[in-house]
């Protein structure tokens, strides 16, 4: 493909999507690791996107996506306010273009839950290697003895096969975010922490 073409057709599905994995990216595109890394500096030092650790995100969207590293020390989790940690964080962009960060993927998908159609797009963490990905791409593991956070514990990974062997170690039922947030609307109101339900009320 041109080299022109192929650098449109990747900024469309980067505005499409709004968010990316740069694995995703590369796996939709069919090209290199090195042309993408080529072709998205180019299209970055035009202003048309931006990147971050282990993807990108179009910069018109405003969906500032931080990398584990880059996570503010003073971010609490919008549904139990306990400290944000890079290794769980899970994060719900509203339609409004607000980014409202989780402590962990329990309390994120019961934000996606109590706001509905306010969600826009979320933003999961891979439990082992700490990436930031798309939620709707994530494999959720769900009430397995691993509880790093709040309960029933909820643990999400970028690829099926990580998370089915750590499924083999830690039990737990696994599932895409569809059957995650049925499983977790089946346990409310017990779940769901009392102030994010006081906020979603006012």
């Amino acid at each position: 493909m041109n080299p022109t073409l192929r650098r449109e057709r990747m900024l469309q599905l980067i505005r499409e999507l709004k968010t990316v994995s740069l694995q995703d990216l590369t796996g939709l595109i069919a090209v290199s690791k090195m042309t993408l890394h080529r072709d998205l500096a180019i299209l970055e030092s035009g202003g048309l996107i931006r990147r971050f650790f282990g993807g990108v995100v179009a910069s018109e969207a405003d969906y500032a996506v931080s990398a584990p590293s880059a996570l503010p020390d003073s971010e609490h989790c919008m549904a139990c306010l306990v400290p944000v940690t890079p290794r769980l964080v899970y994060s719900v962009i509203l339609t409004t273009g607000t980014r409202c960060y989780a402590c962990c993927p329990h309390c994120g998908v019961a934000q996606q839950l109590s706001l509905g159609e306010r969600v826009q797009s979320a933003l999961a963490t891979d439990f082992l290697s700490g990436r930031p990905h798309l939620a709707h791409r994530s494999f959720f593991l769900y009430a397995s003895s691993a509880s790093p956070c709040c309960h029933p514990s909820i643990l999400t990974f970028e690829e099926a096969d990580q998370a089915k062997r750590f499924q083999a170690g830690f039990g737990g039922m696994l599932g895409e975010l569809e059957e995650t947030l049925e499983r977790l609307r089946q346990t409310l109101p017990a779940t769901i922490p009392r102030n994010l339900m006081k906020r979603n009320q006012q």
